[in-house]
């Protein structure tokens, strides 16, 4: 089936004899005449796979001739397969050049497919796995975000992964963009920041946010994290591991390793996850939080960040903070004793006793040495 698929694509825009031959000596283990041959074989039938799948997407595509294997294979096998092969496609070892795609579709002159709706079908294909979008309002508004002026995905990305990079890190508001991340060492301060619980003891709020990573704030009036609502699911780890490893090989470490380091730094026990799941910051559909919990314990191995000066400025104000010994002291204070109704009952009943003894005493001395008349 995938061989008459892929020799099928490829003869609509390769002559007969040529997608014939390369296919059944690639097919056969006889690799092509040269490596330049063979790569430029295989990225011809992904490009193809790939214009075909969001082709099939969109509403504009036949179901009969020879179309109607395509539409057999992407849209009547079962969830589980078409839930994979969405997995797959932006898998970061699994991307080609949009490019490529675009060139297909500007080949394949034939159909009613025009450049235009491969960058809607691109967008809805993209949009739905950005792990921030918790309403279809939120999905309207991410769509409208990247269909506006200058924004095209098929002409700003590389590939499928990087639209969805964009997507997850590029800011709503452009006179917010971070500016450029300052030179450091390894060797420098730490910029991790302390556990939820431990900046919860320290007075430190955290409100969920809609939005991508460009929402991220500390607002130090409020004494609050700000922070975007994370949608935690099945395939939620492959989408965060295949952004942060692009960003690292790519990008060389930037705003979305940050985020993903901070929700890391923030959650180590299941205390910290009931705070952030409290303030809705995370959504956990996973059935278990020990899965959740796995999961970011284990995120940031091996991974080296260097926050701009925007996002150095917050965690160096949120650790300055979470360091005053009398702020702590308080908040320790107040979770302790008065944020239970009885507790406080009996601080204020313990109080009041304590004015009542110190007064008696007062008065008992003073009685004492009131001269005689």
């Amino acid at each position: 089936m995938g061989y008459q698929l892929c020799k099928t694509s490829c003869m609509q825009y390769l002559s007969h004899d040529q997608a014939d031959d390369e296919l059944s000596r690639i097919y056969d283990l006889n690799l092509p005449r040269s490596d330049f041959e063979w790569l430029q074989l295989l990225v011809t039938i992904d490009a193809v796979f790939i214009h075909e799948f969001l082709r099939c997407l969109s509403n504009k595509y036949p179901t009969t001739g020879v179309c109607k294997d395509f539409t057999i294979f992407f849209l009547n096998n079962d969830f589980t397969f078409r839930d994979r092969l969405r997995r797959d496609l932006v898998l970061v070892g699994n991307q080609i050049p949009m490019s490529s795609v675009k060139k297909i579709t500007e080949i394949d002159s034939n159909h009613n497919f025009s450049l235009d709706d491969l960058e809607d079908t691109a967008r809805k294909f993209i949009v739905p796995r950005i792990p921030f979008i918790s309403s279809k309002r939120l999905q309207t508004k991410f769509e409208e975000f990247l269909k506006s002026k200058d924004r095209k995905l098929i002409d700003k990305c590389h590939h499928l992964l990087d639209a969805l990079y964009f997507s997850c890190t590029e800011t709503f508001d452009d006179s917010k963009r971070p500016s450029e991340r300052p030179s450091s060492s390894p060797e420098e301060e730490s910029h991790h920041i302390p556990t939820a619980s431990e900046l919860s003891k320290a007075g430190i709020s955290f409100k969920a946010c809609e939005g991508n990573i460009s929402v991220i704030k500390y607002d130090k009036r409020k004494l609050q994290l700000h922070l975007p609502r994370l949608i935690v699911y099945d395939g939620t780890e492959d989408v965060l591991r295949n952004l942060l490893a692009y960003e690292q090989t790519f990008k060389d470490g930037g705003e979305f390793t940050i985020y993903v380091a901070i929700m890391d730094s923030l959650i180590d026990t299941q205390e910290d996850l009931a705070i952030l799941t409290k303030a809705k910051v995370i959504q956990n559909h996973l059935g278990s939080d020990e899965k959740l919990l796995q999961m970011w314990n284990n995120m940031c191995t091996n991974v080296y960040y260097d926050p701009c000066k925007e996002w150095e400025e917050m965690i160096q104000e949120i650790n300055g903070h979470n360091s005053t010994r009398w702020r702590r002291l308080y908040t320790e204070f107040h979770q302790m004793y008065l944020s239970r109704p009885w507790l406080m009952a009996s601080v204020i009943a313990a109080f009041l006793l304590l004015l009542a003894s110190i007064f008696q005493t007062v008065y008992s001395i003073l009685a004492y040495y009131k001269p005689l008349n």
